[in-house]
């Protein structure tokens, strides 16, 4: 929690209770939250935002390149605290998402730099497959 405390600081934002509880719950996970996840978490904690609340700090957070934000399905956004590149393997029958911890290559930027003459800011990979539970 001193961490989110000391990053919220350094990117001059108020630290609050919401501000707080989201930071550290996004740090403890180990996968990408919706907005909905992230708001059951709060409920477990007692925090009550409204939903517009919320979805500020997440774009804050955001911008401050404290949170990344993406969307891999049918317009539902992920969050998930900043990390180095990686991709995402999103399950074809339960929808879920999780982290794959192998890091993105860091050629990939450079090689399309080069060979497309284009500027990429970052890469967002997903892999479609079958999560473990829904494998077996």
């Amino acid at each position: 929690m001193l961490f989110c405390g000391l990053l919220l600081r350094s990117q001059s934002m108020y630290k609050t209770k919401l501000s707080s509880a989201v930071t550290a719950i996004l740090e403890s996970s180990e996968k990408p939250m919706t907005v909905a996840d992230i708001n059951a978490e709060l409920a477990q904690q007692g925090v009550t935002p409204n939903k517009t609340s919320l979805y500020r700090l997440l774009e804050k957070l955001e911008k401050n390149h404290q949170v990344e934000a993406f969307q891999i399905a049918e317009g539902v956004t992920h969050y998930e605290h900043a990390k180095p590149p990686h991709g995402h393997l999103v399950c074809q029958s339960c929808t879920s998402v999780s982290c794959i911890d192998a890091p993105i290559p860091e050629g990939w930027l450079r090689q399309i730099q080069q060979n497309h003459d284009a500027s990429p800011t970052h890469i967002s990979l997903s892999i479609k497959g079958l999560c473990a539970k829904c494998t077996s």
